[in-house]
């Protein structure tokens, strides 16, 4: 267990966040808009696949 003030990345066994991309700060409109481009990028562009992932019915 940690005594840090803050839980980081490192804590969970995920890489650091300038090495994921991730840029706290979005707005949700554009983290929305990037997950949607991942699991579209994911599943090779196919809406029928990407949708249940989503939670698109």
């Amino acid at each position: 267990m940690t005594h840090a003030a803050e839980i980081e990345p490192r804590h969970l066994g995920l890489p650091p966040r300038a090495a994921t991309g991730a840029d706290p700060l979005l707005g949700l409109e554009e983290a929305g808009s990037r997950h949607v481009q991942a699991v579209l990028g994911k599943v090779g562009g196919n809406r029928k696949k990407a949708a249940p992932i989503l939670g698109i019915t």
